[in-house]
């Protein structure tokens, strides 16, 4: 194969891992939105019944250390990056964990609104970074200003359409500080999928 070839097979598995990823983000803000609408013992039945098909995939994984035809044909499905696949549990997995964790100890509106900012704000910020990519952040070469702008400017509209839907309040001033904090704290690692949403929860429960 090509050297071509397979920086553009790269590429395209980069680009597939990185929608996947944004899927069960969506799919997660959705559980959200029915928690709204249902309550809060649908939102943490549904989201335990995702990470139980999750983790076994994982620690079938990390346990055979990558040999095992299982996990392999449920990564194919669901690719995880090569840096993943070292680790206990990948992106999707601590994502999982991680708002079970938040919808067990934070206010309802809070864990929604934490989401959306989260899921949007990033998506932008990989969107516009790529097709603008100027400016590059000095604190991280992957991330550009302009990217991050576009990542700001989603995270309020959708956080503002959130609210006016919803018929839930939070301030002008925190939602605006959660979307610049989260635009500006993306490190593009594995631990975004952690840090963010709760940083982000964290601001709108203090301002």
């Amino acid at each position: 194969m090509k050297k071509e070839d397979s920086v553009h097979l790269d590429r395209r598995s980069v680009s597939r891992m990185s929608l996947l990823g944004r899927l069960l983000g969506f799919f997660i803000l959705i559980f959200a939105l029915v928690y709204y609408s249902f309550g809060y013992y649908t939102m943490l039945r549904s989201l335990i019944i995702v990470s139980l098909i999750f983790i076994p995939f994982d620690l079938i994984n990390y346990l055979s250390k990558g040999k095992s035809r299982i996990s392999r044909l449920f990564f194919k499905i669901y690719p995880h990056k090569k840096e993943e696949k070292k680790h206990l549990f990948g992106d999707g997995t601590i994502f999982l964990l991680s708002t079970i964790i938040m919808v067990l100890v934070l206010p309802k509106g809070v864990v929604i609104m934490s989401l959306i900012i989260f899921n949007f704000v990033d998506p932008a910020e990989r969107v516009f970074g790529i097709m603008l990519p100027y400016l590059k952040l000095p604190w991280n070469k992957k991330k550009t200003w302009v990217g991050t702008a576009f990542g700001f400017f989603a995270g309020i509209i959708f956080s503002i359409l959130g609210i006016y839907l919803l018929n839930i309040y939070f301030s002008a001033l925190s939602i605006i500080t959660a979307s610049l904090i989260v635009a500006l704290a993306g490190t593009s690692s594995k631990w975004d999928n952690l840090l963010i949403p709760w940083l982000s929860a964290i601001v709108l429960l203090l301002i």
